[in-house]
């Protein structure tokens, strides 16, 4: 008896030294939202912060939003259940990265992106599931981050947030039923490649509903497809005598300029941040393609 006392002892303390191995639980997950009161068809800007809270170095995931790691979780605030929000997330490139491990030293490493918040079609069920959030009520959302290539490592946690969905009126209400006849009303947050369809969809916000919040997003998601149709017209470089080279990039230099000026525009007469985060994500990038231009163009001379 006394041997199987001892096995069960030694068990227990395997279990609870394993458990502690899980790197979720040297993380602390801190979870925080642009603004605490949206409408439902507004993108809702989350921020994540992970700490590391042990004294040792520790390989973990790097959050990927397009993976859904961190998950979104929400929930009426009188109910208890909590649901997913079942869409994809993205950065402010809208770019969907694959995960990687990167080293989290003792301190923290601040993750932010853009994400919006309504459940789109779910690719599994083939039909619309609607939008998460109803006007008028509030809401509870946490954040559960798996630090880990497998969910073996554990899951974290974090704090939760209260938001409150309020009622469009003026402009963005027309604007909001306007977008609600559409096969899909969220188009304007969804970076990409955009049809000629959705380009005529975004024009009209812009034509009829000027003094609409999603006016802005309209003209960046068009500023976006100017970044987008400038790099797919100029893939490929082509064979040019040494001068016309020259001539060539420097029209694409002008080109990049071009849409810099879009971008800052845009920024400077918006007061959304989720805009600004953007426009700062693609000034950045098209200086850099600029610079790297330019140091070609110094190097061949």
């Amino acid at each position: 008896m006394k041997k199987l006392v001892n096995v069960i002892i030694l068990l227990v303390v395997f279990a609870q030294a394993s458990k502690c191995q899980k790197l979720s639980n040297y993380l602390e997950l801190t979870f925080s939202v642009d603004t605490t009161t949206v409408g439902f068809l507004d993108p809702i800007g989350y921020n994540f912060t992970v700490k590391n809270k042990s004294k040792k170095e520790l390989n973990i995931v790097k959050p990927t939003p397009s993976f859904y790691n961190p998950i979104i979780e929400f929930r009426e605030i009188n109910e208890e259940k909590w649901e997913k929000i079942y869409n994809r997330s993205s950065d402010a490139s809208g770019m969907i990265t694959i995960p990687q491990v990167v080293l989290a030293a003792k301190g923290e490493t601040e993750i932010s992106w853009r994400f919006i918040g309504f459940i789109e079609e779910k690719e599994t069920l083939g039909k619309n599931k609607g939008y998460c959030f109803e006007e008028g009520k509030t809401y509870v959302l946490r954040g559960i981050y798996c630090p880990g290539l497998t969910l073996k490592e554990g899951k974290v946690y974090s704090n939760e947030v209260i938001i409150k969905i309020r009622e469009y009126t003026d402009t963005d209400k027309m604007a909001v039923d306007w977008l609600k006849e559409l096969p899909i009303p969220h188009f304007l947050f969804k970076s990409g490649w955009v049809n000629e369809e959705r380009r005529k969809e975004a024009e009209h916000i812009i034509e009829n509903f000027p003094d609409s919040k999603f006016k802005e997003w309209a003209e960046l998601l068009l500023a976006i497809q100017s970044y987008f149709d400038e790099i797919q017209r100029n893939l490929n470089v082509p064979e040019l005598n040494e001068n016309d080279l020259q001539k060539y990039f420097e029209k694409i230099i002008s080109e990049k300029k071009e849409i810099i000026k879009q971008f800052e525009g845009l920024f400077d007469q918006s007061n959304q941040i989720q805009i600004q985060k953007s426009c700062e994500y693609y000034v950045t990038m098209l200086k850099k393609d600029i610079e790297m231009i330019e140091i070609y163009l110094s190097a061949e001379e």
